[in-house]
């Protein structure tokens, strides 16, 4: 008897579908209503986000299941990295060429699907600064709406390259850091 999965899930539409990833059936939960609270839930919201930049989303960034590829958000976190860091001036290291930022971990909660044709307003805020680097937080949002696609947060520290290790951030990095700073959550 085959199993029942599911491929594309989005709030309300938990329908079996065949399914397969490199040669192995996937299940995903057969609680609809567990999955619709689990795609509903917003972490974040836009007034949560300081900065923004929009990415148009490829047709080479799907993947054979017809949705943009898991991959490709890290690059969309990227491009929101890097802008973040130009809006503060920040793009290029600051004292010296073997200084510079290090991406230390990042996490990526995929709320819903995306596919070719769309387009991505991704926001990024500081959540907190530590003395040798700061946790960043990310929203995707369908461009124009609060519908979000996905939610992620990073760690970067402020590295010296030279020595391999992680440096104190300097008083006018944490100023330029603590203007980017997100609301708290109450």
């Amino acid at each position: 008897m085959q199993r029942p999965v599911f491929s594309a899930i989005e709030p309300g539409n938990c329908k079996p579908r065949a399914c397969i990833f490199g040669g192995l059936d996937v299940i995903v939960s057969q609680n609809c209503r567990e999955m619709d609270t689990y795609m509903a839930e917003a972490p974040f919201q836009r007034d949560h986000f300081k900065s923004w930049v929009t990415v148009p989303v490829r047709w080479g960034d799907m993947d054979a299941m017809g949705h943009v590829n898991n991959a490709m958000y890290m690059t969309y976190l990227e491009s929101a990295r890097i802008h973040l860091f130009a809006e503060l001036g920040m793009e290029r290291p600051m004292d010296d060429a073997h200084i510079g930022f290090a991406l230390v971990s990042v996490t990526c909660n995929f709320r819903q699907q995306v596919q070719f044709p769309a387009t991505l307003e991704i926001g990024t805020a500081v959540e907190r600064i530590g003395m040798r680097s700061f946790h960043l937080i990310h929203g995707m949002f369908w461009e124009g709406t609060d519908r979000l696609a996905a939610d992620s947060s990073s760690v970067v520290a402020w590295v010296d390259y030279a020595k391999g290790q992680s440096i104190p951030l300097s008083e006018a990095m944490r100023a330029l850091l603590e203007r980017m700073l997100a609301p708290q959550k109450k």
